[in-house]
This record gives structure tokens, C-alpha cells and sequence, in this order.
């Protein structure tokens, strides 16, 4: 097992976990009362309570913060040349927004009317 804590895929953390859940197993029935002593905290808290698992913000189900385009993909309107898309929010409605203008200035998309020009 690794001591440094990169990236890994998901296989090869999967893998990592179940050997180290099989080395617990082990340790608990030979030392059940002093079996955490035998693992490093950081390593026992990482397979056990999944904390700085490298999948963790991957596999949560509602984003914390921010606003990630999940439902459509980014679109422009041709009426006000602006690009917009489909959000989840924080709350977790679905509504239409507008995106940054310097990052998504030239990129061709594909051409939407947005919620704005269609009123």
C-alpha cells in the first residue's frame, strides 16, 4: 500500500481498500481491543471513514457549492449572442443560467434561444 495519497483510479483504490480491510480483520481478531494502535490514523480514517478518499467529490450526489452544468450542455442564444445552460442550483432546482462571458466568449456551441430572448 501507498503512504502518499495521489491520484489513484478507482480500481486501484478499491483494490487497496479491500486489502486493508482483510489486514483488519485480521488485526481485530488477534487484537480487538488495541487494533486501531496497529494502522495509521490517517490510513485507518481514509479506508474506513472514507475521508480524503480521492473519489469522495466524484461520487457525492449533491454538489456543496457551486453551480455544475448537469442537465444540458452549454448553448448560445442567437438573438443576444450569449451562452447559457441548464444548472443545477445550490438548493437543487433546475434552472437556466447565464455563463462566464470571458470563458465562454468563442467557443462554438450549440445555437439555443435562452430564457430571456423566449419571453
Amino acid at each position: 500500500m501507498r503512504s502518499v495519497f495521489d491520484y489513484k483510479s478507482k480500481e486501484e483504490f478499491e483494490k487497496e481498500k479491500a486489502e486493508f480491510e482483510s489486514y483488519l480483520h485480521y488485526v481485530k481478531s488477534v487484537d480487538p481491543d488495541n487494533y486501531k494502535e496497529w494502522f495509521d490514523e490517517e490510513v485507518y480514517d481514509l479506508y474506513t471513514k472514507s475521508k480524503r478518499n480521492p473519489h469522495y467529490f466524484a461520487q457525492r450526489v449533491k454538489p456543496s457549492h457551486e453551480n455544475i452544468s448537469m442537465v444540458r450542455v452549454p448553448t448560445r442564444c442567437p438573438i443576444c449572442k450569449r451562452a447559457w445552460a441548464m444548472e443545477t442550483q445550490d438548493n437543487g432546482r433546475v434552472a437556466p443560467s447565464y455563463l462566464d462571458p470571458s470563458v465562454y466568449k468563442n467557443i462554438p456551441m450549440v445555437k439555443g434561444v435562452c430564457h430571456e430572448c423566449r419571453d
